[in-house]
């Protein structure tokens, strides 16, 4: 992960290598999100991405498990529907 792909790593007084040092052993969950509705959800385990998505969009995920979350989004409610290629029949 580049510190110029994600808000958080740019907006923070932490350099990335601390902040890649600290989540190498550790699970963790960031979401960040700005007054002008950027925002990102991060799942990483040891190190690596699991899941990251921008919730505005979350049809477009990536990560090595990125529909490891599905069932629980839909449960509370997010629209998965991809609106962009959406076609009406």
């Amino acid at each position: 992960m580049k510190a110029a792909d994600y808000n958080w790593f740019r907006q923070s007084v932490v350099s990335e290598a601390y902040c890649m040092a600290f989540v190498q052993s550790l699970d963790s969950v960031s979401h960040y999100c700005n007054v002008d509705a950027d925002d990102r959800f991060c799942w990483m385990e040891d190190g690596e991405p699991r899941v990251r998505f921008e919730p505005l969009f979350p049809y477009y995920r990536d990560g090595a498990e990125p529909d490891s979350l599905v069932e629980a989004m839909l449960q509370v409610g997010v629209d998965l529907r991809d609106y962009d290629n959406h076609t009406d029949a």
